[in-house]
């Protein structure tokens, strides 16, 4: 995270009430003047508002036990959870100005909850670089929603017409994404502008055009879909999907229970995978997955085809921090009731 100051002081006010508590892929308004927001989460001892950093100055913005933020160094943006005084993220800056452009980091708040004592790491772990701040204030409230150059609508949502998943750069407007509605798959191309998403949609056999505004809270829009067909138009609305990320789990592990060359469905987190010639505890056989990720958990239901029986249960299991690793815990469903534990690392 090189020094690079930027030009002028309109990133400063940026403020940070503008941004759906998103994990990794944060979710914020780009705006030239001050932005909107709400009360929630502005208690006293809570991580919202304006603090000074070694770093430059940052906004943060905490919803219940999730906060938001950015930063003046490279344009650098944060999200994490917060467990009692403390708070765990990740950490992003622009990868055209610093090539290591991801980590983590840990905040520990002070006990009148006006300052932090912190450290921060690279992606891949190794030196930890202090990162320390003082509260200056509250982040300015204001109901106008005028002066905001564009949303930032990356992420999934669920809707009226089924999942929606959109890519967006955090520093452009324009916006592309994938959608499963009645069983049909479907691709967007679109431009974020104000409050509004004009997007232009097709599917194998249908193409048309929308347009979504998001709601005041960003953790919801409305919308209409129309056909390029005469078809009556269809209301779209959505809700965002999770207050955190889903991971990505795809790729191929080893494991407790040998490699597992896993495939999860980015749009509904369904994670999916078979073991050839796998073993829990003294069975051995061919293993069969199926389950869903949310956040960084995948809880799955398994079944193992040995030449005599089947065996089948549960399991959870946890991807780390830097993501090339799991922690978990299998059980039988019936028989003995057996358990383990389920531990993984990514080839």
């Amino acid at each position: 995270m090189n020094l690079r100051i930027l030009p002028g002081l309109a990133f400063l006010t940026i403020l940070l009430t503008a941004l759906v508590v998103c994990p990794v892929s944060q979710r914020s308004i780009h705006a030239q003047s001050t932005s909107y927001g709400g009360e929630r989460g502005r208690n006293a001892g809570s991580w919202d508002g304006i603090w000074s950093t070694n770093y430059g100055q940052m906004d943060l913005a905490q919803d219940d036990n999730i906060v938001v933020g950015r930063y003046e160094e490279n344009n650098g943006i944060l999200s994490g959870t917060v467990n009692g005084r403390i708070l765990t993220f990740t950490w992003e800056v622009d990868p055209d100005v610093d090539f290591d452009s991801e980590g983590i980091g840990e905040f520990t708040l002070s006990e009148d909850g006006e300052s932090f004592d912190g450290i921060w790491q690279y992606k891949n772990g190794g030196q930890e670089f202090d990162w320390d701040g003082v509260k200056l204030g509250p982040r300015e409230i204001s109901a106008s929603r005028a002066g905001v150059e564009y949303c930032f609508w990356a992420g999934s949502w669920t809707t009226d017409l089924g999942v929606i998943a959109f890519d967006q750069d955090i520093n452009e407007s324009t916006v592309t994404g994938e959608f499963i509605t009645i069983g049909t798959y479907g691709t967007f191309t679109a431009a974020a502008e104000g409050w509004h998403l004009y997007c232009d949609w097709e599917t194998e056999y249908m193409s048309g055009t929308c347009r979504f505004e998001m709601d005041d809270d960003l953790g919801s829009f409305s919308g209409t879909m129309e056909y390029d067909t005469d078809a009556d138009d269809e209301v779209w609305d959505g809700t965002f999907l999770s207050s955190s990320i889903r991971e990505d789990f795809t790729g191929l592990w080893v494991s407790d229970w040998g490699d597992m060359n896993v495939v999860q469905d980015r749009l509904t987190g369904v994670f999916v995978c078979t073991i050839a010639d796998g073993e829990i505890d003294e069975w051995a056989g061919e293993i069969m997955v199926s389950g869903n990720v949310v956040g960084n958990v995948c809880t799955f239901y398994w079944i193992i085809e040995t030449r005599r029986e089947s065996i089948d249960g549960r399991a959870v299991i946890t991807m780390s921090e830097t993501g090339d690793s799991f922690t978990g815990a299998w059980a039988e469903l019936g028989g003995a009731g057996e358990s383990g534990k389920l531990t993984g690392r990514l080839l």
